[in-house]
C-alpha cells in the first residue's frame, strides 16, 4: 500500500519539490487554512 501511495504522489508532482519551494508551499497552506479566533479569558 505504501508503494501505491508513493506512486500516486509521484504522479501528482512529476518534477519534485526542492528546498527552495518549501517557504512558498508553507505560505500556500497557511493561506488556505481558516483563521481561528483567539479565545479571550477574563483572568
Amino acid at each position: 500500500m505504501l508503494n501505491d501511495l508513493g506512486e500516486y504522489a509521484a504522479s501528482r508532482n512529476p518534477k519534485g519539490y526542492t528546498e527552495a519551494d518549501v517557504p512558498r508551499l508553507i505560505e500556500q497552506v497557511c493561506a488556505e487554512k481558516p483563521r481561528r479566533s483567539k479565545v479571550r479569558s477574563n483572568g
